[in-house]
């Protein structure tokens, strides 16, 4: 069917713009001197449309359209028309509202797919702007079509800090293969690789169809060049058991295999070709690094007097920035005890992305803070430990980070413990 009048009404008014999206529409949707027809096979949607327009604009078009017979109509696996009807009106001159996020996203993936090369640059504009972590792996697979290494980073980074509650939402289901094969070769730290095979196995069956979503063969195939990447011999016999077994993405006599091989057993049969034959667990951040950058204490500054409030929750700093991506583990004072810790990441615009609490030494929620967060971080001090509640600006740097803002004056300063993430990402598109 040709596309929905509904489309068509998306721009109203007498503006040259608005002039100009109409006239837009109106050449896709009567098709007037059209020698095309594009149809979308997974929603049964098609277009008029002509051939030098989408030529000009994608080399990937160009080639499937002299691919084509004389007479014969582009059939392209797509599943949103929103995006490709946005995608067809900018290629004929208009300039599209984007409407949502979901859409930009969606927008991102054709102009990736297609290469069209004149919105790249918006799209990574759009795709960095909605970048946060229930958005990280649309994101990561938008950058990743459009092979943006320096966007995929900045994803691998985010999701270094919360892959368990990532690959275990939703968003796992949107991954290209490559894009999700690509990431499961990268740096992810998980509690367990049971997250990765609950995630891959998801990932499999959404993309079953209906009748087939039972059968473990059905999933063993359409996981056939994932499961390669998922370190199934590091999990636990009961992980087998509960994950691997249940799923029948292996046959018995196949899981009976892995097990033998898990538990280095003499006369194991030969491991499944799509097995994962490494041993080494994957690293958590508690394996890297450490670094600390200390804030300065009252004796080394002048202070004015301020108003005390014992025994109640006081900024501890206030706008603290960075110049480079890490992730704040805990926070200490030095000579006093901070109690009931937290961290409120905002965006630049002051919007509140998440919150962490300090727990037994460390930060419940990872605390990623980048050139584009802010972070606000709270304590309650015994009164006779609290030097003053005013607030006053600092500049301090360890293992190459810059970090600024304001802080309360301790007796003798805190220290803020991070990891530097863009040292443990290496990404090579």
């Amino acid at each position: 069917m040709e596309a929905e009048d509904s489309n068509l009404s998306i721009m109203t008014g007498d503006s040259e713009a608005e002039q100009q999206g109409r006239e837009g529409i109106s050449v896709i949707k009567d098709g007037k001197y059209s020698d095309l027809t594009i149809t979308l096979a997974d929603c049964n949607v098609s277009y008029k449309v002509h051939k030098i327009y989408l030529a000009l604009a994608s080399s990937v078009l160009e080639a499937l359209i002299d691919d084509l017979r004389w007479g014969e109509e582009l059939v392209l696996e797509e599943g949103s028309p929103e995006a490709f009807l946005w995608l067809l009106r900018f290629i004929y001159g208009c300039d599209p509202p984007m409407e949502s996020n979901k859409l930009a996203v969606n927008v991102a993936c054709l102009v990736g797919r297609y290469k069209v090369k004149a919105l790249h640059p918006i799209c990574l504009e759009w795709l960095d702007n909605i970048l946060k972590r229930d958005t990280v792996l649309e994101v990561y697979n938008a950058a990743y079509i459009l092979k943006n290494t320096l966007l995929v980073t900045k994803c691998l980074q985010l999701l270094l800090t919360c892959t368990d509650q990532v690959l275990a939402s939703p968003q796992v289901c949107c991954l290209a293969e490559d894009a999700f094969t690509f990431l499961l070769g990268h740096s992810l730290c998980v509690k367990s690789e049971a997250v990765i095979l609950n995630a891959a196995i998801a990932w499999g069956r959404e993309r079953l169809p209906a009748d087939q979503k039972a059968s473990g063969a059905a999933l063993h195939h359409k996981l056939r060049n994932v499961l390669p990447h998922v370190r199934i011999l590091t999990l636990s016999a009961e992980e087998i058991v509960q994950g691997v077994m249940a799923s029948g993405v292996y046959s018995p006599e196949e899981c009976q295999a892995i097990l033998m091989h898990r538990t280095q057993t003499a006369g194991a049969p030969p491991l499944p070709e799509t097995c994962c034959t490494l041993l080494t667990k994957r690293k958590s951040l508690d394996a890297f690094p450490l670094s600390h950058v200390r804030l300065p204490g009252s004796r080394n500054s002048t202070l004015l007097p301020g108003e005390l409030a014992p025994n109640q929750e006081l900024v501890l700093v206030s706008g603290l920035r960075v110049d480079a991506p890490v992730v704040l583990q805990r926070v200490e004072g030095r000579g006093v005890l901070l109690r009931e810790v937290t961290a409120a990441v905002k965006d630049t615009a002051g919007r509140t992305l998440y919150t962490a609490a300090m727990h037994e030494g460390v930060f419940d929620v990872p605390v990623a803070l980048d050139p584009d967060k802010v972070c606000t971080l709270m304590a309650k001090i015994r009164e006779d430990e609290w030097y003053y509640h005013a607030l006053y600006p600092f500049t301090a740097g360890a293992a190459g980070v810059h970090f600024n803002g304001e802080h309360a004056f301790l007796s003798e300063g805190c220290d803020l413990y991070f990891w530097r993430l863009d040292q443990y990402v290496r990404v090579d598109l």
